[in-house]
């Protein structure tokens, strides 16, 4: 059996990122680190904290270069980041071997909405209902809907830019839907689930 490989989740929020992403890593023998670690309250922050104050893009690669050589595992949601740092990610995570899967939703409007409502209230898991209190008028605001279609664009404008990349890299990434891990017959999602373990942990 081949030797196992750290991995990146490429995905968008509202996705289903974590629930996989949390089993998938809890089955690697490479450790994990906090999901959407560059978000900047987080713990890679730093990396795009000084990309935003100083555009310095050799400083960048130099940054994503010293967190990737412990090739942790990680959940990234690209729609968060500047293309530049995603680019750089995608690059450096070739040179340290990581395998790649991309997850994202065929019914972008359900991703949407749960992305709008959770913005709004601040909660974005069943454990933020108890910790989190919200006023049920937010569900009578208008939905921003060119905002959210602004949004979706690009979010799938990443994606692909990044997927044309990998795949002309002569990568081989990986993809799967969350309509299709999460909304399809049983078995057929079992077998999905068993098939990415076997691709991404051998």
């Amino acid at each position: 059996m081949d030797k196992q490989s750290p991995f990146i989740i490429w995905t968008f929020r509202r996705s289903g990122g974590t629930n996989l992403g949390q089993a998938l890593f809890t089955n690697s023998s490479f450790d994990a680190v906090e999901h959407e670690p560059f978000n900047s309250e987080r713990v890679f922050g730093a990396v795009i904290k000084e990309w935003r104050k100083t555009k310095n893009i050799a400083k960048l690669y130099a940054n994503i270069d010293t967190l990737l050589k412990k090739k942790p595992l990680i959940k990234h949601c690209l729609e968060l980041m500047p293309d530049e740092l995603n680019i750089a990610l995608a690059e450096l995570s070739i040179k340290y071997g990581y395998k790649q899967l991309f997850l994202y939703r065929e019914a972008p409007t359900s991703r949407l909405l749960s992305l709008n409502y959770s913005m709004k209230t601040n909660v974005w898991g069943k454990e933020h209902l108890k910790t989190r209190p919200f006023d049920n008028a937010v569900f009578n605001e208008l939905i921003p809907i060119d905002k959210l279609l602004h949004h979706e664009g690009e979010c799938r404008r990443k994606m692909r830019q990044l997927f044309d990349y990998l795949h002309q890299s002569e990568q081989s990434p990986l993809s799967i839907s969350f309509e299709m891990l999460y909304q399809s017959d049983f078995n057929y999602a079992c077998m999905l689930v068993n098939r990415l373990f076997e691709e991404l942990i051998g």
